[in-house]
C-alpha cells in the first residue's frame, strides 16, 4: 500500500483517495490512501475473510498508527541530534555531521526502516 502510495503522482494519489476524502475534516493524506486500500485492495483479496469496522474506524486506527510511528521517529531523531551536538568536532550541514546522523539512525533505528525512507 505504501509502496503504491510512494509511486504514485499526485493525481493517482487524489483520484485513488477521491471516494473517501471528506471522511475526516483534516485528513492525514497517508492514513486516508492505506483506508481506501484496505477498503479497495485488500478486502477484495481472496485471502481475505472480512474487514471489521466503518470506514472511519479504519481511518482512526491507522491515523493513530501512524501518529505512533511518527512521534517514536521524531523522539529518535531529537535524541540523535542531541547526542551529535555533544560533540564538537562535527558542524551541523557537514558531511562528517551527516555520515554520523545516518550511523547512528542504523543503530537506533535499524537498517531496514531507515532504507525504506
Amino acid at each position: 500500500g505504501l509502496n503504491k502510495a510512494y509511486r504514485s503522482n499526485e493525481f493517482d494519489f487524489k483520484y485513488f483517495t477521491a471516494p473517501i476524502r471528506t471522511l475526516v475534516p483534516r485528513p492525514n493524506p497517508y492514513a486516508l490512501y492505506l483506508t481506501q486500500y484496505i477498503l479497495e485492495v485488500i478486502i477484495n483479496d481472496p485471502h481475505v475473510i472480512d474487514v471489521y469496522g466503518t470506514d472511519l474506524e479504519i481511518y482512526t486506527l491507522i491515523d493513530g498508527i501512524i501518529s505512533q510511528v511518527n512521534e517514536k521517529f521524531e523522539r529518535t531523531e531529537e535524541e540523535i541530534v542531541k547526542q551529535l551536538s555533544h560533540n564538537k568536532s562535527l558542524i551541523t550541514g557537514s558531511r562528517d555531521y551527516e555520515v554520523a546522523l545516518e550511523q547512528l539512525f542504523y543503530k537506533k533505528v535499524g537498517s531496514n526502516e531507515v532504507s525504506r525512507k
